[in-house]
């Protein structure tokens, strides 16, 4: 045999046993797919994230209408004493 890519040729003999079983376990291949994009946030999560945001929202709308109430009592009370 020639030298390929600078390296001697080694001569390798086949050595097959005289006893037992010789069997050849073909293997297929691994086939890979596409990755599969996940999403970051199911459907579902990014369903109560937005009810619990508007859920806040109208909190937040409620305690400012109370102030405001508070406020306009104050300011009508202090009316009142002059």
């Amino acid at each position: 045999m020639a030298e390929a890519n600078g390296l001697p040729a080694l001569d390798l003999k086949e050595i097959l046993p005289k006893t037992g079983l010789v069997y050849n376990d073909p293997t297929t291949p691994l086939v890979l797919c596409k990755p599969k994009l996940m999403p970051m946030k199911s459907v579902t999560l990014e369903k109560l994230e937005k009810m619990q945001k508007e859920a806040q929202e109208t909190v937040k709308l409620q305690e400012f209408e109370e102030e405001k109430k508070r406020a306009l009592s104050i300011v009508t009370q202090e009316g009142e004493f002059d």
